[in-house]
């Protein structure tokens, strides 16, 4: 990992697991409750609706609603607070506007003399959104050092109190190329999905027509959707699954190593230590899995549908990074 040309010594497994023990004894810490997370995110996007529906007759256009209204939602993960709009407006531009610049990012960090003759003036815009970058974030992340333990926790808490293998703790900086990762990594992906959701909604009417009945049954005159009524809507989160199925937010997953020992996955041998990766798209394609997979159907998802026992959660077969051997479609 680096950070203006530095390179910032973290193995990635280790940092992953250690994360991960912090995140686990963490939970015996109240986390930020996801139905006020889940709450304040519709709210921001039902009023991001009106707005643009009140200044253009009616008409909506939901993409760049998604991208703002899960930004914010990504921002109350990772600092666990609700930040003003000036603040999340400057962070949401000068994260955009690096990740146009990702391709001279990297040359920059591995050729910085080279780069910096051959490309100056990008270069200097480039430093100058670092710059703007640092001076936004890293003023939170000292705001969320300097507060302590908080009565829940967030992204930011664990990172702060996060032990590395050699015994010291992240620094700020490093904490600032952590939290930008997982804001830059979480808004696109994670609005996508919505709108598929709706894309599909609209192309198929029936299950439209079907997803409406549900909710309306459980829900009835209410304007909100509780937390505890999403137990009550199993075709709801049939039509989640076969979203992330047929349109998985990534069509690749993160890298990671194989186990300590020789692993013969598929009909191939896969080496000690060796890098894997999971290719969601065509998981999710594969027909000897599923039946007609280019068609969108929730049903599979639903008790007597192949896709009955895939589920997000660990709990069940997967379609995710934690796939063991026995868990896969194809075993």
């Amino acid at each position: 990992m680096t950070y203006n040309q530095l390179e910032i010594n973290l193995d990635h497994d280790d940092l992953e697991t250690d994360f991960d023990q912090c995140c686990d004894r963490d939970l015996t810490y109240p986390f930020i409750p996801f139905q006020i997370k889940r709450a304040w995110f519709s709210t921001k996007l039902d009023a991001s609706f009106r707005d643009e529906a009140d200044g253009s007759g009616g008409v909506v256009t939901p993409i760049k609603s998604f991208l703002h209204a899960v930004f914010w939602l990504l921002l109350f993960m990772c600092f666990g607070k609700k930040l003003e709009d000036d603040v999340v407006l400057k962070i949401e531009t000068v994260l955009h506007d690096l990740t146009l610049r990702y391709p001279l990012s990297n040359l920059l960090s591995i050729f910085p003399r080279i780069t910096k003759i051959l490309f100056p003036r990008p270069c200097g815009e480039l430093l100058e959104l670092r710059r703007r970058r640092e001076e936004v974030i890293l003023r939170l992340i000292r705001d969320c050092r300097a507060a302590g333990r908080k009565p829940t926790i967030s992204s930011i808490d664990s990172l702060l109190s996060l032990e590395l293998p050699d015994g010291r703790k992240l620094e700020d900086k490093e904490i600032l190329v952590l939290c930008a990762e997982f804001l830059n990594g979480g808004n696109a992906t994670t609005s996508t999905t919505p709108q598929w959701v709706m894309a599909n909604l609209v192309k198929n009417p029936g299950i439209q027509a079907k997803l409406h009945e549900e909710v309306s049954s459980v829900v009835g005159e209410r304007a909100e959707v509780n937390e505890d009524d999403l137990t009550w809507m199993p075709y709801l989160k049939a039509v989640a699954m076969e979203t992330l199925r047929r349109h998985p937010p990534s069509h690749l997953m993160l890298n990671h190593t194989a186990m300590d020992e020789d692993e013969t996955l598929g009909g191939h041998a896969i080496p000690v230590k060796a890098l894997i990766n999971f290719m969601a798209r065509e998981m999710g394609l594969e027909e000897k899995v599923w039946k007609e997979p280019l068609e969108f159907r929730p049903e599979r998802f639903l008790p007597g549908g192949e896709g009955e026992e895939v589920d997000i959660t660990r709990s069940k077969k997967k379609m995710s990074l934690w796939c063991r051997k026995k868990d896969l479609p194809w075993q």
